[in-house]
């Protein structure tokens, strides 16, 4: 039907379940994948981690797309999204005291997603979504000292308190201090 052979046709199959959009399966065929955005970004993480100009860029782009979205959320939140984010502060608080980190780092990106979601604009939303894996590992590679997390716990309350009182000049102004903190 379109004149290529069957090799090119399975070899590109092959380079299709590289990217992770479809599943050959010895035997039964070859099946397409649930395809999403973050099936795209997964196969370029090594290269973008191991580049130490690339984790800068990350910190750019976050402070770029998290302005953002901490100002809309001053704007937007409703009682709910705050009572949900100071829900997200305190698993970080209580992970923070019990030396778990891991934790802490999954309730801190959890945190700075919620911000997204509150801000209630899908397309900022769903970036920090897709990059979710770039962020984890800025985070973590952010805040390996605990003088660190204190700053932060601090910040994030700060940001707390700009979009409750619905101030989206400070929202952005502790947001970037808060991401700030990670260049050095």
């Amino acid at each position: 039907l379109f004149s290529v052979s069957r090799v090119t046709v399975r070899e590109a199959f092959v380079k299709l379940s590289m990217m992770g959009i479809v599943d050959i399966r010895q035997g039964d065929g070859t099946f397409v994948k649930k395809v999403s955005p973050e099936s795209f970004m997964k196969p370029l993480l090594p290269m973008i981690i191991l580049d130490k100009k690339n984790l800068a860029d990350i910190y750019v782009a976050r402070l770029a797309i998290e302005s953002k979205t901490a100002e809309l959320a001053a704007l937007n939140s409703t009682d709910q999204d705050i009572s949900d984010l100071n829900d997200i502060m305190k698993l970080m608080e209580n992970a923070y005291k019990l030396n778990d980190f891991e934790q802490y780092h999954i309730n801190d990106f959890n945190f700075h997603l919620m911000i997204a979601k509150v801000g209630k604009n899908t397309i900022l939303y769903k970036i920090l979504e897709i990059i979710q894996d770039l962020l984890n590992y800025s985070i973590i590679a952010a805040s390996e000292e605990t003088s660190f997390l204190e700053i932060s716990i601090k910040l994030h309350k700060l940001i707390i308190d700009a979009i409750t009182n619905r101030d989206p000049d400070k929202a952005v102004e502790y947001m970037v201090s808060h991401l700030s903190g990670g260049l050095n």
